[in-house]
């Protein structure tokens, strides 16, 4: 089914050259807040601070700037409730993160990152300059340029 979605999403690009995509580039719709986790950072006090936030997770760095992995509120509670809930979970945000971690490098055209928006569950995706982590893009903020640029995607 995504698939389909897809690629009728980049027929419908093709034929009709939509203002809502072209002209939009990465950088545009990158937060650029530096908020991330660290490898070595205590889980639980990565998952408190992530109970803050206004997103669904943040990526790991390592002492570089380099993304490692991404913690999510899903890593978060699948470990919290394996751990039981009268007992924190203890070890770093490197035992509990996921490793395999899908990024964007500032120059990825703006359609590669909004098929991954529609055939992935990820809200954000890291986006890199080089190897260096400079912000996310969320697929809330795709979403909301698209529909200020007046696409009928």
């Amino acid at each position: 089914m995504f698939n389909s979605t897809v690629n009728e999403l980049n027929k419908y690009v093709m034929e009709n050259h939509t203002e809502g995509v072209e002209g939009l580039v990465l950088i545009d719709l990158v937060s650029f807040s530096k908020n991330s986790f660290h490898e070595d950072q205590s889980i639980f006090e990565a998952a408190k601070l992530l109970s803050k936030k206004n997103n669904s997770g943040f990526p790991v760095v390592n002492n570089r700037g380099e993304v490692v992995g991404f913690l999510s509120e899903k890593d978060c509670l699948r470990h919290l409730f394996d751990d039981s809930l009268n007992k924190m979970p203890s070890g770093k945000v490197s035992d509990y993160m996921t490793k395999n971690v899908v990024s964007f490098d500032l120059q990825t055209s703006i359609h590669k990152v909004l098929e991954s928006f529609i055939r992935e569950p990820f809200h954000c995706y890291p986006v890199l300059d080089g190897k260096k982590y400079i912000g996310v893009v969320q697929r809330r903020t795709m979403l909301d340029a698209l529909l200020k640029r007046g696409s009928e995607i």
